[in-house]
């Protein structure tokens, strides 16, 4: 299924433009879908260390993505190098979250980011960790199950490197498949 149709000319600069806009767009006013949560122009400038301004088109096929950058000869990138980077780039976000361990029954995680000062409640649900930020909603949407960096804060909080290290045998990023219904 095409991440997006190859446009020529004219509508290529309008689709360029477009894209741009909606992967630079920092108020997440842009509704995601299953193909862009992963696999976005955005994902692919930060992992070839392009800038924002840099047009990229994607394609996405059964377990690669056709990129092209403007300039460069196309490419494929795995589905598995975006999973990572999906994985570590929230990671790497929950490095500076702080978490209070709020509620016991069933577990609760306050975590604040100090640094804008916004508070998001993560829930310990057994099989997951719920949060109320839009991120983990859209995973949860999209994908089914998910981790978002606030859980990743709680999971560093709990002494856990990863969400399959805290649910052993139930997730790592290889096996982040399409919800059912989406």
């Amino acid at each position: 299924m095409p991440c997006e149709d190859l446009p020529t000319g004219e509508s290529w600069r309008s689709s360029v433009a477009l894209r741009h806009a909606r992967d630079s767009n920092e108020d997440n006013s842009v509704m995601a879908t299953r193909s862009t949560l992963v696999y976005s122009a955005a994902a692919i400038r930060r992992m070839m260390g392009l800038p924002a301004s840099v047009p990229v088109q994607l394609r996405e096929f059964l377990d690669v993505v056709w990129v092209w950058v403007k300039g460069d000869r196309p490419t494929f990138v795995s589905k598995a190098d975006f999973k990572r980077h999906f994985v570590e780039r929230r990671q790497a976000a929950a490095e500076s979250l702080t978490v209070i361990d709020w509620l016991s029954d069933p577990p609760r995680y306050m975590v604040t980011n100090p640094e804008t000062g916004s508070n998001h409640l993560v829930v310990e649900q057994g099989d997951r960790l719920d949060c109320d930020c839009e991120d983990y909603q859209w995973q949860q949407r999209f994908i089914g199950r998910g981790c978002c960096k606030h859980g990743y804060a709680v999971l560093r909080y709990l002494g856990f490197d990863s969400l399959g290290d805290f649910l052993p045998g139930n997730f790592s990023p290889d096996e982040m498949r399409p919800a059912a219904n989406a």
